[in-house]
């Protein structure tokens, strides 16, 4: 039976990695005998670390160390940073990568070279015939090696510690000094005060936004509806859970049925006197005439363009398998019936088929087009299927529920970028789009002093507004508290591309940890860049916490120290059964094997092999197309399965939260244990029982 074929239990292959350690170690252990182990001395230990440790100083490896600091001086002085954080971040990212680069490529080499080495000169051969075990050989070697990373570290620590101290003290001066020339109305003068006046090198805790959605007005507690523009500027999406009986069996032949989707959208239409009102229903719009760019047509009938998504959010079918591409024009009805928007053919199902058991979800997205605003409430989109009908079933598929048994809302965005959205300014915030950043339950300071905040954006232009030049884009912002129904005073923020606007809001505006803090922009022709919610870096976040950064660094190193830890172990585990040269390879493909087993297996796909056998190779002949789909999706099975048994080096990540200025988080440097335990520990076992059946002695 293949690896692809091995279809395990879901408890067993969440933790499938813990599964095979445990089996390697007591293998191992077993195999090789515990007479070795109930001899284990910690002090021969120690002394078989102190030569490995006393050998790879006098190799002079401490030499490469000068070196590392002159490239990072140089590199550093020769950045084009935004401004002065900016400035200071980089120096401690390129500070901290070239530490790691020096200690894991010093100890990948010293690791690799240091046994087979032994064993060609004979060393070894002392070493053996003395009262030590092979088990304490093994473990003694990697505690050495650890101690010469740890000393790399320290050093390199150290520098890092007081280069930035350094460079950071310049640039607050300085930005003291640019303070006293500057403009009052300026729209940096926000940021560089808040650089003067707290410094540069901070490490904060921040609370991170729920969510963040776009809305054509402000959502009002008696409204049924909520509202996003058309003109391809807004859009929201409906989430459906599709049952067990919507896929037949395969091989059975059964016609599917097709799928529609059936519903209600209200509309409103944007006059020459700029107010909204109700589309009327048939016929077309007062004024139509006055509206440049678009036709009668265009604006007399109200249309969407309907996207089917998988669990991952991106498209499960193409446009060119809708219907009509997707473009539906929405056609009147009375309000107490359905309007049929479209209906999924069987051919567009078949992609929905080729989703896994456990992620039969699909997603609607409905993108308004023309000037028009379009309204839906909870539940008031559902799926049709003839095929549940067929069964005896009502057919109808109703939208996801939320946490009291309600149809959730729709997910409501801008216009979507990869990892952001554009968010329209207009002349009047009053009258513009309103962003919606959702905080819940949040552990807000108990204290009664302002809570600092942070909003960074890009800014992008267009339209004729400012075509004859530059003209200041600005955020407003407010906060609306959930349990005081209370609406802070709005802020009115300077906004420059990609600069962080530091400001704060009033303790009782956040009291109790739910709050929405809205953003209008005042800048017409502009388009504020958002980060999503889920990104490391979103767009807008909370300051909760601080420490210093001299401990922030150290947790940083201590993660790096991990790592190098479990690049000790993978490359003694090598050299005891090839030789160094191919030891280094090999143990370089060991540590990168998880990340490329990903990458190809591409875990995050649904329905690759029928992807790849229609889009790649254009095969139309059913037992072709079923031949290399199986053969796809059993290359990427096996591929996934084998990432599980890989170390993940992802895991260690020890320089992206501090550079950005970000506290270190508990569970952060517990997942880089978890891979030492999980990984370091059998593989150690394994290099025993390779060193324990290996002739090394007369």
């Amino acid at each position: 039976m293949l690896l692809a074929d091995l279809h395990l239990p879901a408890f067993i292959d969440a933790h499938l990695e813990w599964y095979v350690a445990a089996a390697l170690i007591v293998a191992g252990l077993a195999a090789s005998g515990l007479a070795d182990l109930s001899r284990f001395s910690p002090t021969r230990i120690w002394a078989i670390s102190g030569v490995c440790f006393q050998e790879s100083i006098r190799r002079r490896v401490l030499w490469i160390i000068p070196l590392t600091i002159v490239g990072v001086v140089v590199a550093v002085q020769l950045l084009n940073p935004i401004d002065e954080q900016d400035a200071v971040r980089q120096t401690i990212k390129y500070a901290l990568f070239a530490t790691g680069t020096l200690v894991v490529l010093v100890t990948i080499i010293l690791a690799c070279t240091n046994l087979p080495k032994e064993i060609d000169n004979r060393v070894i051969y002392t070493i053996v015939t003395k009262p030590t075990t092979r088990l304490e050989i093994i473990v003694g070697k990697i505690v050495g090696f650890a101690r010469v990373s740890a000393t790399l570290l320290l050093i390199m620590g150290v520098f890092t510690y007081g280069y930035a101290h350094l460079r950071a003290g310049h640039l607050q001066s300085k930005a003291r000094s640019r303070l006293e020339t500057m403009s009052p109305t300026d729209s940096g003068r926000l940021s560089l005060q808040h650089y003067a006046d707290y410094g540069l090198l901070q490490s904060k805790t921040y609370a991170r936004t729920a969510d963040f959605q776009q809305f054509a007005r402000l959502p009002l507690p008696e409204e049924t509806n909520r509202w996003v523009n058309g003109d391809d500027e807004q859009s929201f999406v409906i989430g459906f859970d599709l049952p067990p009986a919507l896929f037949p069996d395969p091989g059975t032949g059964q016609d599917n049925g097709g799928l529609q989707i059936v519903g209600q959208i209200a509309t409103e239409y944007f006059d020459p006197n700029r107010e909204w009102h109700p589309t009327p229903f048939p016929g077309t719009m007062p004024g139509a005439a006055e509206f440049k760019g678009f036709s009668l047509k265009e604006i007399s009938r109200p249309a969407v363009t309907i996207e089917i998504q998988g669990p991952d959010k991106y498209n499960l079918i193409p446009s060119t398998e809708m219907p009509g591409g997707g473009f539906v024009e929405l056609t009147g009805s009375k309000k107490s019936e359905d309007q049929q928007l479209l209906t999924l053919t069987a051919v567009s199902l078949d992609r929905v088929y080729q989703l896994p058991e456990n992620r039969r979800r699909i997603n609607v997205k409905f993108q308004g087009n023309g000037p028009i605003r379009y309204g839906v409430s909870r539940g008031a989109v559902h799926l049709f299927s003839p095929r549940l009908k067929s069964l005896g079933q009502s057919g109808i598929i109703v939208s996801v529920r939320d946490a009291d048994g309600q149809p959730a809302w729709p997910t409501f965005r801008g216009r979507e970028l990869v990892g952001n959205q554009e968010f329209k300014g207009v002349a009047d915030p009053a009258k513009g789009s309103v962003g919606v950043f959702a905080f819940r339950n949040v552990a807000v300071p108990s204290n009664d002093a302002p809570v600092p905040v942070e909003l960074r954006c890009g800014i992008e232009g267009s339209g004729e507004e400012i075509s004859s030049g530059e003209s200041n884009t600005h955020a407003i912002v407010e906060v609306y508290n959930l349990k005081t129904g209370q609406t802070s005073p709005s802020l009115d923020l300077p906004i420059e591309s990609n600069r962080t606007v530091f400001f704060n809001i009033p303790a009782e505006a956040v009291t109790g940890g739910n709050f929405d803090v809205r953003l209008r922009c005042q800048a017409p022709g502009r388009y504020l860049v958002l980060r999503n919610a889920l990104a490391s870096n979103p767009a807008l976040q909370l300051v909760i916490g601080q420490e210093s950064f001299a401990i922030n660094l150290s947790k940083s190193l201590l993660i790096m120290w991990c790592m190098s830890l479990l690049v000790v172990i993978v490359s003694i585990f090598c050299s005891t059964f090839v030789s160094w040269p191919i030891a280094v390879v090999l143990s370089v493909v060991i540590l990168l094997g998880h990340w490329g087993a990903q990458q190809i297996g591409d875990t995050n796909a649904t329905g690759m092999g029928a992807q790849v056998a229609k889009d790649m190779f254009g095969v139309k002949n059913p037992a072709e197309a079923k031949v290399i789909s199986s053969a796809v999706d059993s290359l990427s099975r096996t591929l996934n399965i084998a990432s599980k048994v890989l170390p993940d080096i992802s895991q260690f990540s020890a320089t992206e939260d501090i550079e950005r200025g970000i506290t270190i988080a508990p569970h952060v440097l517990l997942a880089s244990i978890k891979v030492i335990l999980a990984f370091g520990l059998p593989l150690t076992i394994l290099a025993y029982a390779f060193l324990k059946r290996k002739e090394v002695a007369p």
